[in-house]
């Protein structure tokens, strides 16, 4: 009987690859916010969920199931996440896709000084209520962002998603 494994790691492409290479016979729900679900899914039939955990809020956390939603719902509450399902699977799911495009337009108006960090900040969460402006959503998780953004931008080819170089670094 396959059991259910959770990986929640923020790791690269390749060692997520080689997770699920590693575990062919068992259930896996997998974080791949920063990388193409579709991809994944098309080479590894045992990838039964992807989520995205990255920006996840009070435990909250955006999940697509292809097979078995109740086993695959157990297994993120296990893991004290609750999920939000979608029925649509792309490169950050929504929040992710949205909120690095916010956090990487931030680091761009700092290159332009525009405006401090803490500026765009604090006009973030005034102006237009966010709980955190995008240099605190993105603090710890750049790397993470830039994944999320050069993925997009190799799958749209839509420049807004180049990350700033400030951002980069």
């Amino acid at each position: 009987m396959s059991k259910w494994i959770v990986d929640l790691s923020p790791t690269n492409k390749a060692a997520k690859e080689k997770f699920l290479s590693d575990h062919p016979n068992d259930f896996i729900l997998m974080d791949l916010t920063c990388f193409d679900p579709e991809d994944f899914y098309s080479r590894f039939p045992q990838l039964k969920g992807v989520c995205s955990t990255l920006f996840s809020k009070n435990g909250k956390c955006e999940a697509h199931f292809r097979e078995d939603q109740a086993g695959g719902i157990h297994a993120l509450k296990e893991n004290g996440f609750e999920a939000t399902i979608t029925t649509i699977i792309t490169p950050g799911f929504v929040v992710a896709r949205t909120l690095s495009t916010i956090i990487n337009e931030a680091f761009y108006s700092l290159e332009d000084k525009i405006a401090t960090a803490e500026d765009i900040d604090r006009a973030m969460c005034f102006g237009v209520n966010y709980p955190y402006g995008p240099f605190e959503w993105a603090q710890g998780r750049e790397q993470l962002v830039v994944w999320l953004l050069e993925t997009l931008l190799a799958k749209t080819n839509d420049e807004r998603y180049r990350p700033s170089p400030r951002l980069l670094k």
